[in-house]
């Protein structure tokens, strides 16, 4: 029983749940109705209306209505949408037992102890029928889900079932419930009406039964048998059933059929007053009881036996009833009420590849997930009726009357999952036996007090449980697998399973055969754990009852033990040789490296019930998802991120390395490594990620199968492309109008992106605030003129002379009218002419004040005195003229000797136009600064990720008559693989002093070629001579324009395009492009042209490019070595075809060379060294390329016939240690053991010392040297 929901609340006497929404009502003891969301268990309002016990109540299926029955003896509709009640029928005399809504006609159903039963048509507010017959009280009463009949139970010991088609007939005209929900009106369109005249039709029934008639009404059965009062009455979901609950602590089960009822079961095992039943949703076949002797039973439909027990210490459950959606289940007891349902949900799966592996019933599916998508895609598209989620089959007698039972049993060990003591019918039974493939059986042992002792067999068919398990009955399930990515030639599996607070783990090996067989013994080890995973390639973390972490070897190695500071309750695997542990008494994560045996890093965390740990695909962060919480952390549990959300959290993935997308039942979110966070997108039923694939979600649902959801979120996008700095990617999202609002706005101006905030809005005077906010002067003038008012421009003038830039500040001041600053403005620049042009226009304005400051600028002591003499200041005016000798020749003054010139002194330099604005220097917010964990350590060996990006290649562009294929020893489809080119890396700046690149641009290409001949050793000028007389017509065309760009020494470098990463990253994809052709002449030309080139960029980045080069040439030149001895020395050509795959080439290249060098020793006869291969091609992370699974498989199968022929008819000096670290002479093609070497210093190609002084035979350009 897996409880959703506990409440404290008074008792509950009646419970219903909402046809469509995640609410229920329950109706108290108090008088009180509640609504709960019961997904998060919250009280969302209460009604109250009723005096005294609320016993009855009911939604309807499609209005926004429920009704409500008590002892007030009033049926109330309410409206919970606008939270208030509607009206009140009345009529009966006494205690309202029970009503219900009619699912299609507009009718109510209600039970009284008065001895009656009415029927109400709400929609006219009045009772239409009047049921009498029963002679004490009616306790509940109960439509058909589908017929037009009704049952009633009464404490007069019997029940009955009633037919209302005459009802129906002569009252209502209704429309079919598809038209009535297609119309926004739902059932309120139906009309009731009276016929006088038109002759009633008399059912079937009434025909073979000559019965009293009560309002139209007829009592067709009467059912008798009970020994005390009958408390509820249902029938059957899909037999001729009536099913009673009594006092008499018994439950019956009565068929009828034609004229005739009579009693199939009596079901026994309550120990007191049984008060409610019901049939389990979804048509599952069960049925569940609840009783005043506090226990809820769960009995089985099909064999009529009670199949499990529900125990409560203190309550006696009252009322039961079911999700009309969900399989969830609702009891009302003494101090509240309980939400639950019988079996979990949830599909255990686990993605390999494209490779779905998929749990039920004790077996291991595999699938083709892409298959699966792109079948549930075409069965959408063409409208295929699928089977319901839970839709279970109907056992027919011979005659076509459905059966009571099925005397076969368990039809089908696909279609069903038993768990203890129930069975459930499997959601997909169908689409697995069609789509997926069974491959093995698990054993999940279970024993209470010894673990791994006895194998389950109930877990694979429906088989009396172990002796040592018949008393318990629980459910046995399994809750999690995992998939060995360390191992992956040998598929193990491991699967945890769960059985009465024990937890056990198995351990599975799929066999050589490719064929499913349920007696195969595939465990390979099983034992208690809390919780356990794969640590690396035969190791297995396991965390005993007692807390203590138990390290398991699968070689048959001892059994040790960890020692960990706390108690460990859960471990998640990281990558190879690395696990997280959890410790809920502690609140810690922590990082462990089992090599070591050593905690790395821990972190506390305040947060309960962690439900799983998420690693990104680069292994380099780790997202802990717990019950309503998302943190993300780095590997040195940093934390980086975290969101929250209301709801329990069902499933999460990462989508790339930027973000964690999680979904909980109602919708999806998403939170990205720099915080950003947000809601994707709603959802309308639960879902559980399996991948994400570009921009969709390839998920399950609760029928177990595989759907795609596509990601609608532009926000999302935005966001990401934003992450890594995709800005043309976020214009054209904003251009195409899907991104907007004044949320966007704020998040791009936080994330120092004004330009895009800009195209978002709409308003001038904000996009004005944004530009001056962020100094963009020039955005901020056009705006202006948008808006045009003087304190605009005078912000946009204050702004640019912040700037210093001048010729916008002066044209700001202009428009707005600010003569003082102008003239402030014109003074700090020495522009005395328009300062002039000022004093004049302050004499036409006749402003005074500015008048005088205008000729103190300027030094006119003559214009002073003027002004002074017409202001009627002729004392300082005459001071002023004696002071500054002036009209001295009139006789009017006299110069003052002791005077001293008092005006400012002449600019040495006149900033004219844009002279006068100071130089702006462009700088880096700190906002911009990125840090990516796209990139992964290739010393994980549990994935393989590299800095290129890969790019789809079409068939033709593999040379199968170069690379050949496994269908050469094995016969199938060839397949298709993914070519990479590789990303611009980017440089980390130019070294101290001057490089090569700087002297040709100089054009002082001699400097530059010593340079490398002092450098690198380089033994030819002439070779690099075509380069660098490229390079320099580009340099000598664009010397003189950098070279007077000032503020800089030798002015800023150009980019050569001769010259420049990206010209030298298209000549390497051109040489991949020749590998993956097979075409290795043209390749080793294409890498010794890039290597000619790399060397004038030498720099720390640039040095994993060349050493990529060196492994290509070096490579290619040993296949054109073994091609050449193919014929005369056998040995030494397999040997060379050995030293080729070790080579550390890109992983799709890889691939092929280990294929290819796979099929040339199976052909040489050489099947030890076959095998080798195999293992080293199993284990190389083959997910990006297109058709490697299959390969894969074929791959598996071909090393258990090496294995099974272990010839080697060749000895090779090779052992397989050296695989991944083969160092040979790059001139010689031999292993170089320990005797002295030399090396060339620019490519890094080692040689023997013997060839001392040689050119380099790899780069064709240095010497070699010690």
């Amino acid at each position: 029983m897996l409880k959703k929901c506990s409440t404290k609340t008074a008792r509950v006497k009646g419970i219903t749940f909402h046809p469509s929404l995640h609410f229920l009502i329950a109706s108290l003891h108090s008088g009180e109705i509640q609504l709960w969301n019961y997904l998060n268990s919250t009280l969302v309002e209460v009604f109250e209306y009723h005096e005294g016990p609320v016993r009855g109540i009911d939604f309807h299926l499609l209005q926004p209505l429920f009704v409500s029955g008590g002892d007030d003896t009033h049926v109330v509709v309410w409206d919970f949408r606008q939270k208030k009640m509607l009206f009140a029928l009345k009529g009966h005399t006494d205690y309202v037992r029970t009503v219900q809504f009619h699912p299609n006609y507009p009718w109510i159903l209600s039970a009284s102890d008065d001895q009656t039963i009415r029927i109400w048509n709400w929609q006219g507010r009045s009772c239409i029928s009047v049921l009498q017959g029963h002679t004490h009280y009616v306790m509940c009463a109960r439509f058909h889900p589908k017929e037009d009949l009704l049952v009633s139970a009464s404490l007069d010991q019997t029940a009955r079932i009633w037919d209302v088609t005459v009802l129906r007939e002569k009252n209502c005209a209704i429309q079919t419930i598809d038209d009535a929900s297609a119309n926004s009106n739902g059932l309120s369109d139906i009309q009731m009406f009276t016929v006088g005249g038109l002759p009633s039709r008399t059912s079937e029934h009434s025909k073979l039964h000559e019965k009293l008639v009560f309002t139209d009404v007829l009592c067709l059965y009467n059912m008798c048998g009970h020994e005390k009062g009958v408390n509820w009455a249902i029938f059957h979901n899909a037999m001729p059933c009536v099913i009673t609950a009594s006092d008499d602590k018994t439950i019956r089960v009565w068929r009828y059929n034609g004229p005739n009822i009579w009693q199939t079961n009596i079901l026994r095992g309550h120990k007191d007053n049984i008060c409610s039943l019901i049939m389990h949703p979804n048509n599952i076949n069960y049925m569940i009881s609840v009783s005043e002797d506090k226990t809820i039973k769960v009995w089985d439909t099909r064999k009529w036996f009670l199949a499990y027990t529900y125990t409560s210490k203190e309550n006696r459950f009252w009322i039961v009833q079911q999700s009309k959606n969900s399989n969830y289940i609702a009891t009302g007891h003494d101090s509240g009420f309980i939400v639950f349902k019988l079996f979990k949900e949830r599909p255990i799966v686990t993605l390999v590849g494209n490779t779905l592996y998929y749990i039920w019933n004790g077996i291991l599916y595999s699938s083709n997930l892409d298959k699966e998508i792109e079948t549930t895609d075409q069965e959408a598209n063409k409208g295929f009726a699928r089977q319901n989620l839970s839709e279970c089959d109907i056992c027919y007698d011979e005659d076509g009357i459905s059966g009571g039972t099925c005397s076969g049993g368990l039809l089908d060990g696909n279609e069903f999952q038993s768990m203890g003591e129930l069975v459930f019918r499997s959601p997909a039974a169908v689409f697995s036996k069609r789509y997926r493939k069974r491959i093995l059986a698990l054993s999940g042992v279970v024993d209470c007090s010894v673990v791994a002792q006895s194998v389950m067999a109930a877990l694979v068919t429906y088989s009396p449980m172990p002796t040592n398990l018949k008393g318990n009955r629980d459910l046995i399930w399994p809750f999690a697998i995992y998939y060995n990515h360390y191992c992956p030639d040998k598929s193990l599996f491991l699967v945890n399973y769960v059985f009465k607070k024990q937890h056990i783990y198995e351990v599975l090996k799929r066999g050589a055969s490719s064929e499913y067989n349920p007696q195969d013994n595939n465990t390979v080890l099983m034992g208690e754990a809390m919780s356990a995973c794969f640590a690396s390639r035969s190791l297995v973390v396991a965390i005993n009852m007692s807390h203590d972490v138990v390290l398991h070897n699968l070689e048959g190695g001892p059994v040790s033990s960890i020692c960990v500071e706390g108690n460990v309750d859960k471990v998640f695997p990281i990558c190879s040789g690395i696990v997280l542990f959890w410790s809920k008494e502690q609140k810690m994560l922590s990082i462990y490296n089992i090599e070591c045996q050593e905690e790395v890093y821990k972190v506390r965390v305040f947060v309960d019930k962690l439900f799983n740990v998420f690693v990104s695909p680069s292994k380099k962060l780790i997202a802990a998802v717990f019950r309503n919480k998302v943190l993300i952390y780095d590997r040195k549990l940093e934390k980086l991120a975290s969101a929250e959300v209301h709801g329990k959290i069902k499933t999460a993935a990462w989508y790339e390395n930027s973000a964690v997308i999680y979904a909980t039942d109602e919708r999806m979110y998403y939170i990205m490594v720099n915080g950003d966070c947000g809601v994707l997108q709603s959802i309308d039923a639960p879902i559980y990620i399996v991948r994400i694939k570009n921009t969709s979600l390839h998920v399950m649902k609760r029928d177990h199968r595989c759907y795609r959801i596509e990601i609608n979120s532009d926000e999302f996008f935005f966001k990401v492309a934003l992450y890594y700095k995709k800005v043309d990617t976020a214009k054209k999202l904003i251009e195409a109008g899907r991104i907007h609002g004044n949320a966007m706005v704020a998040y791009l101006i936080n994330k120092n992106y004004p330009s895009l905030a800009r195209m978002i809005i709409t308003d001038p005077m904000m996009k004005l605030e944004v530009a001056l906010k962020f100094g963009d002067i020039e955005e901020a003038l056009e705006d202006a003129h948008v808006i045009d008012d003087v304190e605009t421009w005078e912000n946009v003038g204050n702004a640019a002379m912040e700037q210093g830039n001048c010729v916008v500040a002066e044209a700001a001041y202009q428009k707005a009218k600010l003569f003082d600053k102008l003239s402030m403005l014109y003074l700090i620049t020495g522009n005395s002419a328009k300062l002039k042009k000022m004093l004049n226009l302050c004499k036409f304005r006749n402003d005074i004040t500015s008048t005088i400051q205008n000729a103190i600028y300027l030094g006119d002591m003559t214009e002073l005195s003027n002004v002074l003499k017409n202001t009627k200041h002729a004392k300082l005016s005459q001071i002023c003229e004696n002071t500054y000798g002036i009209n001295i020749e009139d006789g009017n003054g006299q110069e003052n000797p002791d005077a001293s010139y008092m005006v400012p002194p002449i600019p040495i330099t006149r900033l004219v136009g844009e002279d006068a604005n100071w130089k702006v220097l462009a700088t880096e917010s700190k906002l911009d600064e990125q840090v990516f964990y796209d990139d992964c350590d290739p010393s994980e060996v549990d994935q393989v990720s590299t800095w290129v990006e890969p790019t789809i290649a079409t068939k033709s562009d593999v040379n199968a008559d170069v690379w050949g294929s496994i269908d050469e020893i094995e016969s199938a489809e060839s397949m298709e693989v993914y070519e990479s080119e590789r990303e611009a890396a980017v440089d980390t700046g130019p070294p101290i002093g001057l490089s090569p690149l700087d002297y040709i641009n100089m054009g002082e290409s001699e400097v530059a070629l010593d340079l490398l001949e002092k450098n690198f050793g380089l033994r030819d000028k002439t070779l690099l001579l075509d380069i660098v007389e490229q390079a320099q017509q580009y340099a000598q065309g664009s010397s003189h324009e950098s070279n007077n760009i000032p503020g800089h020494p030798y002015g800023i470098r150009p980019i050569n395009p001769i010259l420049n990463d990206d010209y030298v990253h298209t000549i390497m994809n051109k040489g991949y492009t020749n590998v993956t052709a097979g075409l290795f002449q043209d390749a080793v030309v294409e890498f010794r042209l890039a290597l000619k080139h790399w060397i004038f960029l030498v720099t720390e980045a640039s040095r994993e490019y060349i050493e990529q080069c060196r492994i290509y040439i070096t490579a290619m030149l040993l296949e054109d070595e073994r091609e050449k001895l193919s014929d005369v020395d056998m040995r030494r050509s397999l040997e060379l075809a050995v030293y080729f795959a070790c080579c550390n080439l890109l992983p799709q290249h890889q691939y092929l060379v280990m294929r290819r060098t796979m099929g040339i020793m199976w052909k040489a006869q050489n099947y030890i060294t076959a095998k080798k291969l195999i293992t080293r091609l199993l284990s190389l992370d083959v997910s990006n390329i297109d058709g490697a699974e299959d390969e894969m498989q074929k791959a598996k199968r071909i090393y258990a016939l090496c294995e099974k022929k272990g010839v080697e008819t060749y000895a090779l000096d090779c052992d397989e240690g050296e695989y991944n670290d083969l160092n040979i002479c790059t001139i010689s093609f031999v292993k170089i053991r320990s005797q002295p070497t030399v090396q060339c210093r620019f490519c890094g190609a080692v040689a023997l010392d013997k060839y001392l002084g040689h050119t380099c035979n790899i780069c064709q350009l240095c010497s070699l040297i010690r």
